[in-house]
């Protein structure tokens, strides 16, 4: 044997021993993530090269639920379910990979997939991605990653398009969330409305967008429960405008305002961002926001009382009902009679009004919490006007929508808002359920298999007739709003108690 043969085979050797080396040290690594995976079986190979639950051999809630956990240590949060793409929240910044083929489990796969079919006119004509889950899952930062992912694709659109459709849209989520947006028990950015963005497509290309937004926690407006915070906005505001601009919208850092309490709030981002992203969104009544938003904390700090068994306004709150008749532009007298006084306009009796004073305090709360969540409502509602005047395309088109909707909510005090949001998530969930198991039976079928499980939907059924049935929750409450008369939390728990 050669010199040369000897020195080939000498490094033939080395090669075998690193390789060796290598995949000791793979298993050795192996083994640590397997002691990381409390709970999870010692024979995790059958969890190897699968990241769909509906390849699993054993489909159980325990062996699903370990298979879930082990990904989720090896840092894959995304598993497909199907064609439904399930995730878990990692409670810190893990980038979007590159997908290198349809079966990887990602945002970005969702998004390609459902581009692909309205791109090319597969199934139904518009697509919509439903991002749904528990509060504080990561579903704005889902939506997020979609519209980003949207913007990232060359051959979506025109770069003239790119600039005045995807980066507008892209720069109303900070502004939306600021305004939004508020920390809950829960969340500490929890998006306390629902969104729908519509991309809208035509000939395979993205020509403009629409906004939507539905059950904006209107009641949060006139002071959040104990332990959260009211919207970011106002805390941005508190936070980070200089002494100059508050003076000018008559607010005070000294001052306590009672709708923003001094508790923690996840600063999303701050005042500076916001009022980047409405420049760039051209709006051009910046001053006139400020002065609705500080039209409502001082509105916030007045109270009234009794005096002479007449209600009227105390004279330490007189500054704040000052203030808010400069914005208001009109005289504190005809501020004061709104909150004390109704006014009784019959039907029966065309052109007869006259004015009657309050019952008592609680009454006059009402109607100041009533007018101060009509016009943040208003305000809220003018700016998604305002960025979808902009980015709009009005002729014909397809739609290709990412709906960010509330997450499932229980707290320790419900208000009415968390009956909707449950309620809406409910109906939600029946309709997703039976549009799956539709699509699954038609599957099987075309396969020639037999269906042998059904799915039970008469817990959905339950949940759903409790709420809006013939004597439900929803009942309960349009019969009392038709008796014209003052109420409080308590009829309700009495009705209920009584059936």
């Amino acid at each position: 044997m050669s010199k040369t043969t000897l020195k080939e085979l000498s490094l033939d050797k080395i090669e075998v021993h690193k390789r060796r080396d290598n995949f000791r040290s793979s298993i050795e690594l192996l083994q640590k993530e397997t002691d990381l995976l409390n709970g999870c079986d010692k024979d995790i190979t059958k969890y190897y090269y699968i990241n769909n639950i509906c390849d699993l051999d054993d489909k159980s809630a325990e062996n699903v639920a370990e298979f879930i956990k082990y990904r989720f240590f090896k840092k894959q949060i995304y598993t497909w379910s199907g064609q439904t793409l399930l995730a878990v929240q990692p409670y810190e910044l893990r980038p979007q990979k590159k997908i290198y083929n349809v079966n990887e489990a990602s945002i970005n796969a969702v998004v390609s997939r459902a581009w692909f079919k309205l791109k090319n006119n597969l199934g139904k004509v518009n697509q919509t991605i439903v991002i749904s889950g528990d509060s504080g899952s990561g579903k704005t930062y889902s939506g997020s990653v979609a519209l980003k992912y949207l913007g990232s694709q060359s051959d979506i659109c025109d770069d003239d398009v790119l600039n005045k459709v995807l980066y507008k849209t892209w720069c109303s989520v900070p502004v939306l969330a600021a305004f939004g947006n508020a920390s809950t028990a829960h969340n500490t950015n929890s998006s306390r409305f629902g969104k729908l963005i519509q991309m809208q497509c035509r000939d395979g290309r993205i020509v403009g967008a629409y906004i939507q937004s539905f059950l904006l926690e209107r009641s949060r407006v006139s002071g959040p429960n104990k332990g959260e915070s009211n919207f970011h906005i106002f805390n941005q505001i508190l936070g980070n405008v200089d002494e100059i601009t508050l003076d000018q919208i008559y607010l005070n850092k000294s001052t306590e305002y009672k709708i923003c309490p001094n508790v923690f709030y996840h600063e999303h981002c701050s005042f500076s961002d916001t009022l980047e992203a409405m420049k760039y969104l051209q709006f051009k009544d910046i001053n006139n926001i400020l002065r609705v938003l500080s039209l409502i904390l001082n509105l916030g700090n007045i109270e009234f009382a009794n005096k002479d068994d007449k209600l009227t306004i105390p004279q330490d709150c007189k500054h704040f009902l000052n203030f808010c008749a400069k914005i208001f532009q009109c005289n504190t007298s005809s501020l004061t009679q709104l909150f004390v006084r109704r006014l009784i306009a019959p039907k029966l009796r065309r052109g007869s009004l006259w004015y009657t004073s309050c019952v008592n305090i609680e009454e006059c709360q009402e109607r100041k919490n009533s007018l101060m969540r009509f016009l943040y409502d208003k305000l809220f509602n003018w700016l998604i006007e305002s960025i979808n005047n902009q980015i709009y395309y009005g002729h014909k088109h397809d739609c290709l929508g990412i709906l960010d909707i509330y997450g499932f909510e229980v707290f320790a005090h419900n208000t009415f808002e968390q009956l909707c949001i449950n309620y809406a998530n409910e109906r939600l969930q029946k309709y997703y359920v039976n549009d799956f198991y539709d699509k699954q039976v038609n599957y099987l079928y075309e396969k020639c298999e037999k269906i042998t499980a059904k799915y039970d939907m008469s817990t959905y059924n339950k949940r759903i007739n409790l709420m809006d049935g013939t004597f439900s929750v929803f009942g309960i409450l349009n019969e009392e709003c038709l008796i014209k008369r003052y109420n409080t939390d308590i009829f309700i728990e009495i009705d209920f108690l009584q059936a």
